[in-house]
C-alpha cells in the first residue's frame, strides 16, 4: 500500500487482537510495516495463534508465501533457514 492507502486503512479499520502479542496500535504497525519493507519479509511471533510463528514474504501486491512454525522450534537457525527457503521459493515463483 502507498501512504494514502495505508492512511485510509487505518482510518476505517478495526484491528482485532487475536493474542496478547498481536500488534494493533497504528504507530507500532507502521514501524513494523517499515521494517518489513526494508528486509523483504515478516515474522509474526504468536500474533495470531499462541505457539505459532509465521514467516512470510511477498510475491507481488496481492500475493505472498508464508510458513507456520511451532514457536518452540523457532530459533535463530530455523529463522535463517526459513527466510532463505522463502526467498528461494519467491524467486522460483516469480521466475
Amino acid at each position: 500500500m502507498d501512504e494514502a492507502e495505508l492512511a485510509a486503512y487505518f482510518a476505517r479499520s478495526t484491528r482485532l487482537q487475536f493474542t496478547d502479542k498481536t500488534i494493533v496500535e497504528e504507530q507500532a504497525m507502521r514501524r513494523e510495516i517499515e521494517g518489513i519493507r526494508e528486509r523483504g519479509y515478516t515474522i509474526s511471533f504468536e500474533e495470531h495463534s499462541p505457539g505459532v510463528v509465521g514467516v512470510g514474504a511477498p510475491l507481488d501486491d496481492a500475493h505472498s508465501l508464508s510458513v507456520a512454525i511451532p514457536s518452540p522450534r523457532f530459533d535463530a537457525e530455523m529463522q535463517a533457514r526459513t527466510i532463505a527457503a522463502l526467498e528461494q521459493a519467491v524467486g522460483a515463483v516469480k521466475g
